[in-house]
């Protein structure tokens, strides 16, 4: 049974438009590893690559890695030197921490696989950032699988807690772990949830292409086949009661439907209906996902990667992580209020658009009030030419409509 689902995990080969879609800054991508990246993207992680050497900084990270710290820079690459800082000292911490106490008491933890093998992380009760960040990592270490799996599935259940987490713990999050979140499911929430979430989708608006509130146990089957779901979420697996260590893949069943061609984790449907829809105010792309879940215009939350021995002692060599940190913070603050006026000059430009629009036709309308007005005097001057013709034409009504402009 373990091979056969090990082989079947490895058959999987992805759709292109699953792998990567865009181009230029607004490439959008699942997958990193095992992967070619494009000219731009190869041309990006060269100049970043160009002005590590020259600040004489020893920062050994993959291609990957090094991409992924651009994308969540928006392709800055000051910004994406810091990220790379930050992330070393992330990868550097993790080895030295130790939360098994508080992983052991469920705050989070992982139970079974969703339809693409992805592994599915419950939510339950709101801990310390660190104890998130760590917990997270573990998981990117044991279960997820280079190109193969290379993303997960969360589900946020509210029935104790109300986790809250702060915008700049979701930044820190989506810096650290960029690239891995397939969807998060919202499940037990209060009457009011939509309006709570709309306090994070508006910070994130591409967030809300990834939440997806479940009133049903049942809509869960959509994305998690029932043996992978607990009893208490409507499935057929019994409710954990030992949450740490991680679930590992070898031990859970039910992931196989005896189809082990190379493209049994393609759904055909979603596939013919992918499509690819422009916005022509942000020239992003969204496509289908392999499962039918709408991908993210621009990729949000977590992770990945694997450092070179010398790139974890190398930090220590490097200027205080402290100064980073506050040119982080400030770029942060930078960043969002440059995307905001983004929006609103792109929101200008569409007014602007409109309102060169409306000018055009208000021109037109008076062209044509001029014209009509230039008709109507030649139709006077024509109609005291033929004064002496009307009553004759009257006596003829089949010769034009009662409409005819010459009465």
């Amino acid at each position: 049974m373990i091979s056969e689902q090990i082989q079947s995990i490895t058959s999987i080969v992805h759709n292109e438009f699953y792998i990567k879609s865009g181009n230029g800054p607004w490439i959008q991508r699942n997958i990193f590893e095992n992967v070619e990246y494009d000219e731009y993207e190869n041309k990006q992680i060269e100049i970043l690559q160009q002005k590590i050497g020259e600040k004489g900084l020893k920062i050994n990270l993959k291609r990957s890695t090094l991409l992924k710290m651009l994308m969540a820079a928006q392709y800055d690459v000051e910004r994406a030197i810091i990220n790379c800082q930050l992330h070393l000292k992330f990868l550097k911490e993790y080895k030295k921490s130790d939360y098994q106490k508080d992983l052991v008491k469920g705050y989070l933890y992982v139970c079974g696989f969703d339809n693409q093998y992805r592994p599915v992380i419950i939510f339950r009760q709101y801990c310390d950032i660190k104890i998130i960040t760590y917990f997270l990592e573990t998981v990117r270490r044991s279960l997820l699988i280079d190109y193969y799996v290379e993303n997960w599935t969360v589900i946020i259940d509210l029935e104790l807690d109300l986790p809250v987490l702060e915008l700049e713990d979701l930044l820190y999050l989506q810096l650290q772990f960029y690239g891995n979140l397939n969807k998060m499911l919202i499940i037990n929430g209060p009457d009011d949830i939509q309006v709570i979430l709309k306090q994070f989708t508006d910070k994130f608006p591409d967030l809300s292409v990834k939440l997806q509130v479940i009133t049903e146990y049942s809509q869960l089957l959509q994305y998690i086949p029932k043996d992978q779901l607990e009893i208490k979420y409507g499935g057929d697996q019994s409710n954990l009661i030992q949450f740490w260590p991680l679930q590992k893949r070898e031990g859970v069943s039910g992931l196989l439907n005896g189809n082990n061609n190379k493209t049994s984790h393609l759904s055909i449907a979603s596939l013919n209906s992918s499509s690819v829809n422009k916005k022509s105010s942000f020239m992003k792309i969204t496509v289908l996902e392999e499962n039918g879940n709408p991908l993210l215009n621009q990729q949000m939350a977590v992770f990945e990667d694997k450092v070179l021995q010398s790139s974890e002692s190398s930090i220590q060599d490097q200027a205080p992580l402290q100064d980073y940190e506050e040119k982080y913070k400030s770029y942060l603050s930078t960043s969002t209020k440059k995307n905001f006026m983004d929006k609103v000059q792109l929101m200008d430009m569409d007014d602007q658009n409109g309102e060169e629009q409306q000018s055009k036709e208000s021109q037109n309308e008076n062209k044509k009030k001029k014209k009509h007005k230039m008709d109507e005097k030649q139709i006077q001057n024509r109609r005291i030419n033929m004064e002496g013709e009307k009553e004759s034409i009257v006596a003829n009504p089949s010769c034009c409509s009662k409409n005819c402009s010459i009465f």
